[in-house]
């Protein structure tokens, strides 16, 4: 957690200092606009377009501060909406267990993890090429994030009538549960391209790929064959999807 903190720090140091130095660099590039808003509306346009989630849909609201007409440093404010079980593989079996009682009834234990919001603050810097209106950019963020789930073991109830074996209609009960708590560090390398609709306003795409490392603590009962105790791993992947940012721009 020292480590965190001295690096979240470190960055906000660096990033105001930058501010404070960028009015030499624009003297010669007057019209450029300094400041750019940035809000993803990938989520949005992959329901309305497609039909379709993803695992982790990224929700972003994104500041921009041109250094020059190059380059830019980036404030990001990052919340992942993590859908139901879409981290099985990283926290054990989902497998459904069937008990059979003394009165032929049957009793199925299975496990839940409802969704969550995993939110992050990220920092970068990027690079910003070509000279006509379609502008390609590339760089890479820092990112920090914390976030607490569930996982729940839930008994359901089987009956068997005349028409075959149902579960009855009550509510699962809940035999067991545990919770994780994730601290991350993690470096998000991207390539993007920008057109602008007018003076003010433009439109992105970026491609993008997430190397974290996560810190978790998992407290309460033994779950899907996890214990509770401290686990720690590098991941590497495109969970948001490849494609993690389709954004309208406001430039001021």
């Amino acid at each position: 957690m020292r480590i965190i903190v001295i690096i979240t720090a470190t960055l906000c140091s660096v990033f105001v200092k930058a501010q404070t130095s960028t009015s030499d660099s624009l003297i010669s590039k007057p019209d450029l606009k300094k400041n750019e808003i940035y809000l993803n509306l990938l989520p949005i346009a992959r329901t309305l377009f497609t039909n379709t989630s993803s695992p982790v849909n990224r929700f972003s609201l994104s500041y921009k501060r041109y250094l020059n007409e190059r380059s830019a440093l980036r404030l990001s404010l990052v919340a992942d909406f993590v859908q139901k079980n879409a981290y099985t593989a990283h926290f054990g079996s989902d497998r459904d267990v069937y008990d059979l009682g003394a009165d032929s009834s049957l009793t199925k234990y299975t496990i839940e993890r409802p969704g969550f919001l995993s939110p992050h603050v990220s920092v970068g810097y990027e690079r910003v090429y070509g000279k006509r209106k379609l502008k390609w950019f590339y760089g890479a963020d820092l990112s920090l994030g914390y976030s607490e789930h569930l996982t729940l073991k839930q008994r359901i109830r089987i009956v068997k009538d005349s028409i075959g074996w149902v579960e009855e209609v009550t509510f699962p009960s809940t035999v067991a549960r545990s919770k994780t708590t994730t601290v991350s560090v993690g470096i998000r390398p991207f390539f993007g391209l920008k057109y602008p609709i007018n003076k003010r306003l433009s439109v992105s795409a970026q491609l993008g790929v997430d190397a974290a490392y996560r810190s978790q603590q998992v407290t309460g009962s033994i779950i899907g064959g996890v214990r509770p105790g401290h686990y720690t791993s590098f991941d590497f992947t495109t969970e948001s999807g490849l494609l993690n940012d389709i954004s309208i721009i406001y430039k001021f």
